[in-house]
């Protein structure tokens, strides 16, 4: 459905203002003020001029008269311009700072949103349209400062031709004003169109986008080449393409038409307004100098009629975009980020959790992902959360970590439902290894410290305990080695079990009470994932630990193993006793047990 805008052309340059002066950048306001006062000052020297002239050389004035009053306004025009030139320059860069900063706001967003936002398809849409308003100087956040001047001038100026026009003939006034408020409300229906279906754009782009990349993904270049796809690729772009097109097309049409009834309409009112002055001035109505003033204004007050109404045209698109951002900025958290309840901290720094009738389903999914799971997770306990691919294992964890919240039922802390405390409290209590983790681009010791603020003492201690200084030592650069070619062309690369030792270091090296794996060993072979999982065992002693794993030998140290299927809880109990069980989890374990001996044979 389309949308209409949230917020109102005037609401929207408040809060540009607002936003200025907040970010203590108040000379682009004055500076505009300033500017606005020396334009209109420039055009109405410049209107005056010329009839000024006439009529002092049909009035036969004196040389010195003369000179006097053609030199103010020559000396009238220098200032005028010289002011708007130098705080044009002054206030360019402020103008750079206050949309970069809304970009920082942006990034902010994106960072520390409730992560049921950063699953939300709408969400993103927002964000990506939000940055078109924010990437470049003729951005709507940039280039507000430039129409609120024009538009501010146009209708200072408009102002006063309409009072000139007023004393010649009404009718040519009413005529110009007429034409020019059709010019107007026709291209805002097309304004409009264009922002009620930003939603349906930005899908086409995001799809565009994609498949753009495609090409540059290094990672598919062998798929492409093997499987010969490249011009089934080509085929999907060339119709991603297209369907944008048409889009476009269709706007372009409306965009077409608004354009031919304007030229028309301009045609009309300048061959109206003309007959009415010159037959004025063939009647001896007007003299010489008031048929050349009331000739500029005509023509003038044509273009401050139609440029008023265009930057009233253009504030509307901008407007447009600045509801976008402001959107984006306010769109609604579900968690409490900011909650002022004090947060439980144990004194011991361990902690008990505990799920009580858990449901949780995705949005838009019709199936629960996690049924009634009630769960008590024990200060210090190691527990195994194992299951197989789509099981329901992640969902727990992220439900755990206090990334999602149930869709029905609770998770205690303490007791306590988590949900009334601030979030990011809450995530200080835990340290995790995921199956993808993120690479900055910065120094190893950067990327054990998360942080600018380095510690290099606990790095040290953190990438001894997770074997990985041997590594660190045989590096010219040890711990200030970088990561990441795409930004340094002088970055290390590490190996697949080198960048997960490194990863742990990392959990290892925050202060946490909780510490969760999950699945972080999947891409390495299962031997490879006993023993990294059994260093995991000895490094973690001081933890409350949550394993996650689709190969069950790998967890088989844990106090307790949960056996996660169909997103419900199906057995519970040490590795002994399910196997004792004789149910699901022990015949997915002889048919892995069975697999991996097998593989070993064949190798």
């Amino acid at each position: 459905m389309p949308k209409k805008s949230k917020y109102s052309i005037l609401s929207n340059v408040f809060y540009m203002i607002h936003y200025t002066w907040k970010k203590h950048e108040k000379k682009v306001l004055f500076g505009t003020f300033l500017i606005i006062l020396g334009r209109v000052a420039i055009h109405l020297l410049e209107l005056y001029i010329s009839p000024v002239v006439i009529q002092m050389l049909e009035t036969q004035v004196s040389f010195l008269q003369f000179s006097e009053t053609l030199l103010l306004f020559l000396l009238g025009l220098f200032v005028a311009k010289g002011l708007v030139s130098y705080m044009t320059q002054v206030i360019k860069y402020s103008k750079i700072t206050i949309r970069m900063e809304l970009v920082a706001d942006i990034n902010q967003k994106e960072m520390t949103t409730s992560y049921p936002n950063v699953l939300d398809k709408h969400f993103w849409n927002l964000g990506n349209e939000t940055r078109r308003a924010v990437n470049s100087n003729s951005s709507a956040t940039e280039f507000i400062w430039t129409v609120l001047t024009d538009l501010f001038v146009q209708a200072i100026c408009f102002v006063v031709f309409l009072y000139l026009l007023s004393t010649f003939n009404l009718w040519i006034l009413i005529i110009i004003v007429v034409f020019s408020l059709v010019s107007y409300f026709l291209n805002l229906s097309v304004s409009r169109f264009e922002y009620q279906h930003r939603d349906e754009e930005g899908e086409m782009l995001k799809k565009v986008s994609y498949q753009t990349r495609l090409g540059e993904n290094r990672s598919l270049a062998k798929e492409i080449r093997i499987f010969g796809i490249q011009n089934w690729l080509d085929e999907i772009t060339t119709q991603v393409f297209s369907i944008h097109e048409g889009f476009r097309r269709k706007l372009q049409k409306r965009y077409l038409f608004s354009r031919i009834v304007n030229l028309l309409l301009i045609f009309l009112r300048d061959a109206i307004s003309y007959v009415f002055l010159i037959n004025s001035f063939m009647n001896h109505n007007i003299s010489l100098a008031e048929f050349l003033l009331y000739l500029s204004t005509i023509n003038t007050f044509a273009s401050w009629v139609t440029g008023l109404l265009d930057q009233l045209y253009s504030l509307s698109q901008i407007s447009n975009d600045i509801s976008i951002v402001r959107e984006f900025l306010e769109y609604p958290e579900p968690f409490l980020l900011d909650s002022v309840e004090a947060f439980p901290h144990s004194q011991n720094g361990l902690y008990e959790i505990r799920f009580e009738h858990v449901y949780y389903r995705y949005p838009n999914a019709k199936d629960y992902a996690l049924k009634d799971i009630n769960l008590c997770i024990s200060p210090g306990e190691k527990l195994a959360i194992v299951g197989l691919n789509g099981a329901g294992k992640s969902t727990l964890i992220l439900i755990l970590c206090g990334l999602l919240s149930p869709t029905k039922g609770k998770v205690l802390l303490n007791g306590n439902d988590i949900s009334q405390f601030n979030r990011t409290d809450y995530y200080s209590l835990f340290a995790a290894v995921f199956q993808k983790n993120m690479v900055l681009p910065g120094t190893i010791a950067m990327n054990v410290a998360q942080s600018h603020d380095i510690d290099y003492k606990r790095v040290e201690e953190c990438i001894q305990k997770a074997d990985l200084t041997k590594k660190i030592k045989s590096l010219p650069k040890g711990l200030q080695s970088k990561l990441n070619r795409t930004i340094y062309h002088d970055a290390i690369d590490l190996s697949g079990g080198e960048f997960q030792r490194l990863f742990l270091a990392r959990a290892l090296y925050k202060p946490a009470s909780i510490l969760v794996l999950d699945e972080p060993t999947a891409a390495l072979d299962p031997i490879a994932e006993s023993e990294l999982y059994q260093e995991y065992n000895h490094l973690t002693q001081n933890y409350t630990s949550i394993f996650i794993s689709h190969r069950l030998a790998s967890t088989q140290f844990c106090d307790r193993i949960l056996f996660i299927k169909d997103g419900s809880i199906q057995e519970e109990g040490t590795h002994d006793e399910l196997l004792k069980k004789n149910g699901s989890y022990r015949k997915l374990y002889d048919i892995q047990s069975k697999y991996y001996q097998g593989g070993d044979e064949d190798a």
